[in-house]
């Protein structure tokens, strides 16, 4: 099984410059890192630049995801057989040489302090598997219990950056395996 992806690249005004279809296979379809590389394999052009991704909820509101859970929950919401994904360049420096720590998305990475996408350097606790926190909440000082390592800018391609690898195992692409309880 598969999902069918139909991403909207908006370039300057021009709401929907760019639209491609492509297909997701279903093991990897909740994984936002590997959702990430594809939109950059698919759109060459954002290889270099931040973007951001949204879906529409049923409301016509686009509602930004930029983590596992969130995209699992948008792939819940779906109501057809297509996936909508609407993508927007980050306006200032791009992810290339040069670009400031503070501008830098770690795509797939959820802060454990505020639950929100990092931006900026990413804290990552040295000896916990799985915690990280935005700069915001290490300077406000959680979890002081141990020592942390400073990540000014995301490795793609690296395995441990915060992306779940079971979650694509607990639960299916489609809407009905994930809103049932």
């Amino acid at each position: 099984m598969s999902v069918t992806i139909k991403a909207y690249l908006k370039l300057g005004n021009n709401a929907n410059a760019e639209i491609r279809r492509f297909v997701v296979d279903q093991d990897v379809c909740s994984n936002f890192e590997y959702m990430t590389k594809k939109l950059m394999q698919v759109f060459p052009s954002l290889a270099s630049e931040s973007f951001e991704v949204a879906w529409k909820d049923s409301e016509g509101d686009l509602i930004a995801f930029s983590s596992d859970e969130e995209l699992v929950e948008a792939l819940g919401q779906l109501s057809e057989d297509v996936f909508r994904i609407y993508i927007q360049k980050n306006s200032g420096p791009s992810q290339g040489p040069g670009q400031g720590a503070e501008d830098v998305f770690h795509p797939g990475v959820t802060c454990d302090g505020c639950e929100m996408g990092i931006r900026g350097p990413r804290f990552k606790c040295v000896i916990c598997p799985d915690y990280d926190l935005c700069k915001k909440c290490e300077k406000r000082g959680i979890h002081p219990e141990h020592d942390f390592m400073k990540i000014r800018k995301p490795k793609f391609g690296r395995s441990g950056h915060g992306v779940s690898t079971n979650v694509k195992e607990k639960i299916s692409c489609y809407p009905e395996s994930i809103t049932e309880t």
